[in-house]
């Protein structure tokens, strides 16, 4: 699969303007930045692949499988045409022979999945000898470093930050809260060598996404009920884009040695 050129990495934000909320699009076109860093060899499994929205501004080229447990995000996926095949199931029972896919690669879903090492194992098993096991996933820490429980802890309220904290991870369902050497043993114990890790997501990013997180409110009603998190991405893109972009591109090329997320790249051993 061919890798994406680094120039190519600048567009990931403005086209995630266009099709998602603003602190959701910083989120995601993050995300895309540090996935679009490794090759990726084929056949390519997308472990959580949702509606395919990512996966159509990630990659150039076409993905040969998408895997999710929902039906519905399948569909929509498959209506993309990104994918060459898409698999309703669940990731601990993925229902494809032994050693047949040359890279499994996952976006933000490993921490929502309440078994993972169940996960880490079919993982393995799908995988070519050679294969490699790329993901992102939330740190431990991710909550915490929201605006408002950032603000709370400078004020004193430890108590309510806390609250505020564990409320997020209740409501986007973080089941897996691992910080990042958490999630290397993980991976060694289940069978994997780790060949590159990085955070990333600096803080001060991560206030900027908690501070746009009410405003997505109407996009999150829109996923739900039609599908999809904005009605007219062309309307969108005339309207928003330029504002947005000016908005978030310094928190999209912001560098720092902590973070909210954690980027792993891990070879089958």
């Amino acid at each position: 699969m061919q890798k994406i050129a680094k120039a190519e990495r600048e567009i990931f934000l403005e086209k995630y303007i266009q099709n998602a909320p603003l602190g959701l699009a910083l989120m995601r076109a993050l995300q895309c930045s540090m996935l679009s860093r490794p090759e990726y060899r084929r056949p390519v499994l997308d472990l959580g692949c949702g509606e395919g929205l990512f996966a159509s501004i990630l990659f150039k080229d076409y993905v040969d499988i998408g895997v999710d447990i929902n039906v519905s995000e399948i569909y929509s996926a498959q209506k993309t045409g990104v994918y060459q095949h898409v698999i309703a199931a669940d990731g601990g029972h993925i229902p494809l022979a032994d050693g047949c896919v040359g890279t499994v690669y996952s976006n933000c879903v490993l921490e929502h999945l309440p078994d993972i090492e169940k996960v880490f194992t079919e993982v393995r098993r799908v995988l070519r000898k050679d294969g490699e096991f790329i993901f992102t996933a939330a740190d431990k820490s991710f909550s915490k470093l929201l605006f408002f429980p950032a603000l709370l802890d400078i004020m004193g309220c430890r108590s309510i930050s806390t609250w505020y904290a564990g409320l997020y991870d209740k409501v986007f369902k973080h089941y897996q809260r691992l910080n990042h050497e958490e999630w290397i043993r993980m991976l060694e114990g289940a069978g994997f060598k780790v060949l590159d890790s990085q955070v990333y997501f600096p803080p001060r990013a991560v206030q900027i996404y908690d501070l746009l997180l009410p405003l997505s409110i109407f996009a999150f009603i829109n996923k739900r009920f039609l599908g999809r998190w904005v009605i007219s991405p062309s309307l969108r893109r005339r309207l928003l884009t330029g504002f947005g972009k000016r908005l978030l591109d310094n928190y999209y090329h912001m560098e720092s040695k902590t973070g909210g997320e954690i980027f792993i790249r891990a070879i089958k051993v």
